[in-house]
């Protein structure tokens, strides 16, 4: 009981209340830890600091077992009848890729090799993927809010983690890490006439492609073409990301330590990107065109199995105004474009080809009876 009293006086008075705190116990002198007081420790709530001296995996006389110091120090506690603890082992996205189980023996030799190393139930002490070679590089070990169950925080290499090859025993993994996943695997071995290996070899490429992406979804305004625009920038982005080293977790990394940052900048736009937005204006309208202009007479819509034929001016005969508004390009709103061409991609993926012989009647006034045609033609 003295042992809590000082540990929440501690807490209370010395790190205050805002927010979660530990404190943190250091023996001084001669003094040496022990498993016990390791325990009764973490029964109050608190944190031994033990020197790496005092601990190994094979100890000596006054030294502690590294395994065993762990588990006493974190409070762990099993209700199993064999003592082990479940443990759950994450990716550097805290994906989970599996649940396995660890004892002393095994969080020592996972510690000691900085690698996924666990206890089957089967084999004893298990290296996951010293076999096979999908091992995983160890980065942390947390322990949970109840404090009987383990979280390895692993790099994993090879294929994955699961038995059948897959990077997480409930499959294939999904979204921004299934992205990243695949870019860094074309930039070590895309095939031939891949789209993303053509990107890594052409840098003016992969920088415009990146400007127009984000200039996109700068534009857009509705739910679904804000995600459809943002999905892909984030393609580009991982791209480029790859291209340089950068891994998924490094961005992550990173955008921690932006969090964490007390001082901030304000924030503003850099200068010729504000002037740039600030200026940007609709392109103006073509000026009119009489009603008495040659390029308003006689149009009118095709009569069914008429053909279409191509208008042609002579630039002799044109006004100004007419030759201006025949060299004018068209105003295009990608916006518009994507809400007509959308419910065409959804009727194809749908109905396959049956859809693709209803738009080619509909568009081109055309009607097949196959999406295949073999020559000879008749016309």
């Amino acid at each position: 009981p003295l042992l809590v009293q000082l540990v929440n006086a501690a807490s209370a008075k010395l790190l205050g209340t805002d927010g979660p705190v530990r404190v943190l116990v250091e023996l001084v002198g001669d003094g040496s830890w022990t498993i016990d007081m390791l325990s009764r420790l973490a029964g109050a709530g608190a944190d031994a600091v033990v020197s790496a001296d005092q601990l190994a995996l094979d100890p000596q006389e006054g030294q502690l077992a590294l395994g065993e110091a762990f588990i006493a120090a974190s409070g762990l506690v099993s209700d199993r009848a064999d003592g082990l603890f479940t443990t759950v082992v994450v990716d550097e996205q805290r994906v989970c890729l599996g649940v396995v189980y660890s004892n002393a023996a095994s969080v020592a030799a996972a510690l000691a090799a900085a690698q996924g190393v666990y206890w089957s139930r089967k084999r004893g002490l298990w290296h996951k993927g010293a076999t096979s070679g999908a091992t995983q590089t160890l980065l942390s070990v947390a322990v949970d809010c109840d404090s009987d169950v383990l979280s390895f925080r692993v790099r994993q290499n090879g294929a994955g983690f699961c038995h059948h090859n897959t990077r997480t025993c409930f499959g294939p993994v999904a979204g921004i890490s299934q992205l990243a996943q695949v870019v860094a695997e074309r930039r070590d071995n895309a095939p031939e006439g891949s789209y993303t290996r053509r990107l890594f070899g052409d840098e003016q490429l992969l920088r415009a492609k990146l400007l127009e992406e984000a200039t996109e979804l700068a534009d857009a305004s509705s739910k679904s073409d804000v995600a459809f625009e943002a999905a892909d920038l984030l393609y580009f982005v991982m791209v480029k990301c790859a291209a340089h080293g950068v891994t998924l977790a490094d961005i992550e990394r990173s955008l921690d330590l932006k969090h964490r940052k007390v001082v901030r900048r304000p924030g503003n736009a850099k200068p010729q990107f504000a002037a740039a937005v600030a200026s940007a204006t609709k392109p103006e309208a073509p000026s009119a065109i009489a009603r008495t202009s040659i390029l308003s007479a006689d149009i009118r819509p095709a009569q069914p199995g008429e053909q279409i034929r191509m208008r042609v001016y002579a630039d002799s005969e044109l006004t100004t105004v007419e030759r201006d508004a025949l060299q004018q390009r068209p105003i295009i709103d990608s916006e518009e474009i994507m809400r007509r061409v959308r419910p065409i991609v959804d009727a194809v993926r749908a109905n396959g080809d049956a859809a693709v012989l209803e738009f080619t009647a509909k568009f081109d006034r055309v009607k097949l009876d196959h999406t295949v045609i073999r020559a000879p033609f008749e016309v």
